[in-house]
């Protein structure tokens, strides 16, 4: 229930900033300059930073649409947390801020860093989830199998009753045969002895 109410709360933030840079993207594209010309030399990306400004800001506005909504959530997040990274390192460096600007700056630094923990957590709770799941379907399969095998003991105790029952009765009748035999036997040689 949490995760419905949150994912669109979370949201908010992107969509509303992406659809700010949408609309004026040369003050973004001016804050990562530095940045797209060092990626340029350094990876071969294009050296072009109003289109690094509005790439930034259509993945805002489509990861916070999709964490939104709730379509492909964990992907969402995981292309939000890619972006703020570069937004957060670009935007709001406070280390190179004048001393007067720096309180502010680290505010929204800090802010972009929790931002950024949500959407982790985000990417990894589906992740918690099949694993608890799985722990619990363990947990009754080792159940259900110590169940199945107290019933196969229970069964195979009561067959090993039977079985001595069985062979005990088999002994019994067997003695019977062998005394009536020797009896006979006894008989018999009274018999000779007698003629």
């Amino acid at each position: 229930m949490f995760r419905r109410i949150a994912r669109p709360l979370l949201a908010a933030v992107f969509v509303n900033s992406g659809i700010d840079a949408l609309r004026n993207p040369q003050p973004r594209a001016e804050l990562a300059a530095g940045m797209v010309h060092a990626a340029a030399e350094r990876f071969g990306t294009p050296d072009d930073p109003l289109l690094a400004a509005r790439v930034n800001a259509g993945v805002m506005v489509g990861g916070g649409l999709g964490l939104a909504t709730g379509l492909a959530p964990r992907l969402s997040a995981l292309a939000l947390a890619g972006s703020l990274v570069p937004t957060t390192l670009a935007g709001h460096a406070f280390w190179e801020y004048p001393k007067e600007e720096r309180g502010a700056q680290r505010v929204q630094f800090t802010k972009n860093l929790g931002l950024l923990a949500g959407l982790l957590l985000t990417v990894d709770t589906p992740y918690a989830q099949e694993r608890a799941a799985r722990k619990a379907r363990k947990a009754v399969e080792a159940e259900h199998a110590a169940e199945e095998r107290e019933r196969s003991s229970k069964k195979l105790r009561k067959q090993a009753r039977r079985d001595a029952k069985d062979a005990a009765k088999a002994e019994a009748h067997a003695l019977k045969e062998q005394a009536r035999a020797e009896k006979a036997q006894a008989r018999l040689e009274r018999k000779r002895g007698e003629d």
